[in-house]
């Protein structure tokens, strides 16, 4: 009796987590930058509920927020 295992080699890229959330990908085209910001935990748990009713990425909401602000003060 052999005691090998066959095991799977590991796959050489990673998946970005786009390719198994589903879905398009939240980040725009082009160089980006990372935005880090401190909001209340209700705030988060709100807001997170709110994309996920719309079936929206929350990162993809805050640009077009920020769109949006920008267009105005244009």
């Amino acid at each position: 009796m052999s005691k090998k295992i066959d095991i799977n080699p590991r796959p050489q890229v990673a998946a970005r987590a786009e390719t198994w959330v589903g879905g398009p990908s939240a980040t725009p085209a082009g160089q980006t930058k990372r935005l880090t910001v401190d909001i209340p935990a209700d705030t988060h748990a709100r807001f997170k509920a709110y994309c996920a009713m719309r079936q929206t990425r929350m990162a993809g909401e805050i640009n077009a927020f920020i769109e949006r602000c920008l267009a105005e003060a244009d």
